[in-house]
């Protein structure tokens, strides 16, 4: 079942892989001052599985992850540490740079 969604950003230096879970594309969470928004033209790009979320990983220098869905997959495969999740709205939101 494919519940992501996939785009790579690249330059010179780096590359962001940003992931959103694909049911909250174009919506936008608020909470207090805080507010995501999960934005078309950042993270619509292509529709992943598990494993192509494994081999995508492996290429970025830095993801930028939000919803629930696709956080908690980073989360139980060790790429992201649950206490460095903020949620918003309900929502996940986590960001991994590779040093």
């Amino acid at each position: 079942m494919i519940f992501m969604l996939a785009k790579k950003h690249e330059n010179m230096q780096s590359t962001v892989l940003a992931i959103c879970d694909k049911a909250i594309l174009g919506k936008t969470f608020e909470e207090g001052n805080l507010s995501v928004t999960a934005k078309e033209h950042f993270y619509n790009g292509k529709e992943i599985t598990e494993k192509e979320f494994d081999e995508l990983i492996k290429e970025a220098d830095s993801l930028n992850l939000l919803g629930n869905k696709c956080v908690d997959l980073a989360i139980k495969k060790d790429i992201v540490d649950e206490k460095s999740v903020i949620v918003i709205g309900g929502i996940k939101h986590a960001q991994v740079y590779k040093l």
